[in-house]
């Protein structure tokens, strides 16, 4: 009896939380259905990032809500110039490595890599003409990713006040610099090759697996390599084949809705790997129609395997040159210590 009283308590939480989490997609689908449904995808910029913060509380996702559509401003009005965006994509780079101090590293780490997709893909909405990086248009495209993030905080003070905090050590020094000097040299070196070197816009993907699976120390970033390799490919073709199949894009649009907010429930919920496969297959649906899909999945899925490459390559030379200069420069054991 008791037992099964326990197990309704532990239920209760459970159900409030995916109803929240559920509710924090109202906007996209409230968008999806109005004659403004090309702009969905610009909800979902704002509304990732806050779902991300709301495990560490609604007032880091209240600021989330706030940071992300203001980075995304400041991609925009960047975006012309390649090195100003890298200068840019750099500087934020250092905030992420900050926010492992305080336990922010998912919410800062989408914001920047949000960031990143605005100063390099440039994307645009179809209310305003002109220019997607000019101010009126940068504005309106913020507006909507405020729209998102402002709306998960209000549902999360409601809903989703008590979700639970995932156990996380926090890195040490010599991880943390390491960590920042790693990713802001291959994240400004990542965009300038983005906007310079590589085609079309969806080379931003290449900074997006940057900054989702480089961590402090090389053990977690090679398992989140694998798991965003893992989930980006095997669900970006699921999308692509569904959408090719369907054929409809407002139907592949609303599919794409849904699994958007398979995603929310994902990241608190499953394995990285099926958080990264429901990402991708949520944009992979949002962004393309059947005509485009599949040279999209085919361009995205190879711009999530070379960052990963790129971070794979980077570590292997940082933890070789450590091992050099361990060799070379031998910490003192306790005994030798205790002897002087």
């Amino acid at each position: 009896m008791i037992a099964d009283q326990q197990k309704a308590q532990d239920r209760r939480p459970t159900m409030r939380w995916l109803c929240g989490l559920v509710l924090c997609f109202v906007p996209m689908i409230a968008l999806y259905l109005s004659p403004w449904s090309s702009n969905t995808a610009l909800v979902y910029l704002g509304l990732l990032p806050a779902v991300v913060a709301l495990e560490s509380g609604v007032r880091v996702a209240a600021v989330t809500a706030i940071l992300t559509p203001v980075s995304v401003l400041v991609g925009l009005l960047v975006g012309g110039s390649a090195w100003s965006a890298a200068v840019y994509i750099a500087a934020l780079c250092l905030a992420v490595a900050w926010s492992y101090t305080r336990g922010w590293e998912g919410p800062a780490t989408y914001v920047a890599s949000q960031a990143a997709l605005a100063a390099i893909a440039v994307p645009g909405t179809t209310l305003v003409d002109g220019a997607p990086n000019s101010p009126t248009s940068a504005l309106v495209v913020a507006a909507f990713v405020l729209l998102g993030g402002l709306w998960v905080a209000f549902i999360g003070s409601f809903f989703l006040d008590d979700l639970p905090h995932r156990d996380r050590e926090t890195p040490t020094r010599r991880d943390l610099y390491r960590f920042a000097l790693t990713l802001t040299a291959l994240a400004f070196v990542g965009t300038l090759a983005a906007k310079l070197v590589l085609p079309g816009g969806h080379a931003w993907w290449v900074l997006l697996t940057i900054f989702v699976v480089l961590q402090p120390g090389i053990a977690g970033s090679t398992t989140r390599t694998l798991h965003r390799v893992l989930g980006t490919v095997g669900g970006g073709l699921v999308a692509a084949v569904l959408v090719n199949l369907i054929g409809i894009n407002t139907l592949t649009t609303a599919i794409g809705v849904i699994i958007a907010v398979l995603s929310g429930i994902a990241y608190l919920k499953a394995p990285y790997w099926a958080f990264a496969a429901l990402l991708t297959a949520a944009l992979m649906c949002l962004s393309f129609t059947p005509e485009t899909v599949m040279y999209g999945y085919a361009e995205r899925a190879g711009f999530t395997l070379l960052g990963a490459l790129a971070v794979a390559v980077v570590l292997s030379v940082t933890d070789l040159i450590l091992k050099q200069t361990s060799k070379a420069h031998p910490q003192p054991t306790k005994s030798s210590e205790q002897n002087d």
